[in-house]
């Protein structure tokens, strides 16, 4: 899905008068001039402008949201019938064909009317988000009152994640769900049974007993989307608690209570990679976008965190003295942030190893785990996504997006060939990535506790990259995101000529970082049929545009006498 950012009400106003209700609006607009084609750009894939680069109708962000169609009709039985027809067939729907924004409006009426419990497993630590709802707690009219009075409104008016479950309804998601189970129809009970293994684990707030069973799927689960408690943790536990004077989510009490810490970067991200990375062990449930998933059409998984937390619309108070944090440094938030996306792909990769060797039925190797690019290209003599440093195609990297920039596996052949599909034993890789895991997690909490200098990062990554090019696209990309959450606190102590001239050097770069994709019409014709790979992605015309655009405006390093 694609995550845009959402910045207040279209046309550049910021009229808020009608509460949550006018974020729906924007939303609902910004949703119908998206493209509904199942495939991604390589801003879909953690290249993206941050927000101060971003202009009201650019189509950047992370991944896809697929736009919204008049919703099919709600199941007999599927939360309330109020205002709700049946037809021949015995389908319900709304008395008048509905958009998804006025759906999900909806859908909440209905939730607020009682009907969450339809939708959550009921021996679940889950309550729902109704009680969050109300006035005086989180569901205030938008501006109202300090943002976490209003919290739940701007979250459900502008964040992507409140779509997520009615995502899996699109003709797209359909269309996916058909390549995995041919007999798959929607609406039906074998289409909600994909939706169950496969998909609500991640786009809804479910338990695992939400995961199984047969019968279908309330609409209300679907409404209620990626919901409060999907980040912040089962609220049956620490509800009351967190109303008291003193409650700090970041203590002890609060975690054996269930609820999760968020307010560090290592917090976050550890809840954000449980579905953007994938895991198969937390809270009982299996996140898992293997290569089956994404060969339906599901788009691969790239995450990183200082993108989504600088794009998506805010519910939380960057002026928080919890968030100094994400404020103070978005260099340092990249680096702790990168290292926790990495021992949870470790993990993950783990957990797989460990599956199969206990389910034979299991796909094994897991194709996910290596550089999509060094099978998905066109064969010839000569490649451009050929690995360099004599290391053959034979040997793609593992996890290159999470590796890149961390672990230099490009001169380590030995290391490649135990990694590799042909050579891959399950054992041996529970055993590297559980200990990846660990060693990576103890790196970030060093890293947060350091000092991360800006000018230092841009001269050491600059420096490099004169001596030689980026080996790959994703090594580019690493070398990217590090520079742009460099330039974004270096920026803040330079003039503004140099400010922005440093910002346009990072617009030049990511620019080479681009896919190719039919609409590329400056490119020769024969070029065009290539979507959304990095196949024409050039190293050195990477390089050019940090040499002679990003060095200029960097101080001069002074050489020690």
């Amino acid at each position: 899905m694609r995550i845009l950012p959402c910045r207040g009400p279209p046309g550049g106003r910021d009229d808020r008068s009608g509460g949550s209700v006018a974020g729906h609006d924007r939303r609902h607009r910004v949703m119908r001039r998206l493209p509904s084609t199942g495939q991604e750009s390589v801003a879909a894939i953690g290249i993206a402008r941050d927000r101060s680069d971003v202009r009201d109708d650019a189509d950047l962000g992370i991944g896809r949201l697929h736009p919204l169609p008049s919703l099919p009709w709600f199941r007999r039985g599927a939360g309330s019938t109020r205002g709700i027809r049946h037809d021949s067939a015995g389908r319900s729907g709304p008395s008048a064909r509905l958009g998804g924004g006025t759906m999900r409006w909806l859908a909440i009426v209905g939730l607020v009317a009682g009907t969450a419990g339809a939708c959550l497993g009921q021996s679940s630590a889950l309550i729902g988000d109704v009680t969050c709802a109300t006035t005086t707690c989180h569901g205030n009219r938008i501006g109202a009152g300090p943002k976490w009075n209003h919290s739940l409104s701007t979250f459900l008016a502008n964040d992507p994640h409140a779509l997520a479950g009615l995502v899996l309804t699109t003709p797209a998601s359909q269309s996916i769900v058909g390549r995995l189970d041919a007999d798959a129809k929607y609406p039906s009970r074998r289409y909600d049974a994909v939706l169950r293994e496969r998909c609500l684990s991640c786009h809804t707030t479910a338990s695992s007993a939400d995961c199984s069973g047969g019968d279908p799927i309330a609409a209300t689960m679907l409404a209620g989307g990626v919901s409060c408690e999907a980040c912040h943790g089962p609220a049956k536990d620490w509800l009351h608690p967190h109303q008291w004077d003193g409650f700090d989510a970041s203590t002890e009490m609060a975690r054996d209570a269930g609820m999760r810490e968020t307010q560090s970067v290592i917090g976050r991200t550890e809840t954000c990679v449980r579905c953007h990375v994938g895991s198969r062990r937390d809270d009982d449930l299996i996140r898992d976008v293997n290569h089956d998933l994404i060969a339906a059409g599901h788009p691969a998984l790239r995450f990183d965190l200082l993108i989504y937390d600088r794009n998506l619309p805010e519910h939380w108070d960057r002026t928080r003295p919890n968030q100094a944090g994400f404020e103070q440094s978005a260099l340092r938030t990249r680096q702790v942030s990168r290292a926790i996306t990495l021992a949870a792909a470790a993990e993950l990769a783990a957990e797989r190893a460990e599956d199969s060797l206990a389910d034979a039925s299991l796909p094994w190797p897991e194709f996910t785990e290596y550089d999509c690019f060094a099978c998905h290209q066109t064969l010839r003599t000569s490649s451009p996504l050929a690995s360099p440093d004599g290391i053959s195609d034979g040997l793609p990297i593992w996890n290159a997006w999470y590796t890149a920039g961390q672990i230099d596996l490009r001169g380590r052949r030995e290391t490649l060939e135990l990694l590799s599909p042909r050579e891959s034993d399950p054992e041996r890789i529970s055993r590297i990535g559980a200990q990846l895991a660990r060693r990576y997690r103890e790196h970030a909490e060093r890293l947060e506790g350091d000092t991360a200098d800006p000018a230092e990062a841009l001269q050491q990554t600059v420096g490099r990259l004169s001596r030689h090019a980026p080996s790959d696209w994703h090594s580019a990309a690493s070398d990217y995101l590090l520079l742009r959450a460099a330039v974004i606190d270096f920026e803040r102590t330079v003039d503004p000529r140099t400010a922005q001239a440093l910002k346009d050097a990072m617009t030049a770069l990511e620019k080479t970082l681009r896919f190719t994709n039919a609409d590329d019409d400056g490119r020769p014709a024969e070029q065009r049929n290539v979507w959304h790979s990095p196949v024409h992605f050039q190293p050195q015309a990477f390089r050019r545009v940090v040499l002679q655009q990003l060095q200029p405006q960097l101080p001069v390093k002074q050489e020690a006498e």
